[in-house]
């Protein structure tokens, strides 16, 4: 069984490099189940990251919306 987890990069709009000072290295991975975790959609509001998606239970079809915010 797989595990998909979210995964969000901040990377200079110059050079394309992540930026060390988001997340860890430039990447936030959010795994918040053991099923698969997939991002439906991302908006920057002023220094803050927002991104909704959902989680799901591997057994049955049980699935959680989150929201899930960042500082950048």
């Amino acid at each position: 069984m797989t595990d998909p987890e979210m995964r969000f990069e901040k990377r200079s709009a110059i050079d394309l490099t992540l930026d060390a000072s988001f997340g860890a290295g430039g990447v936030v991975l959010s795994d918040p189940a053991a099923g698969e975790d997939v991002a439906r959609g991302i908006a920057v509001a002023g220094r803050v990251v927002y991104w909704v998606g959902f989680d799901e239970v591997p057994v049955g079809t049980s699935q959680q919306w989150r929201i899930e915010a960042r500082f950048e």
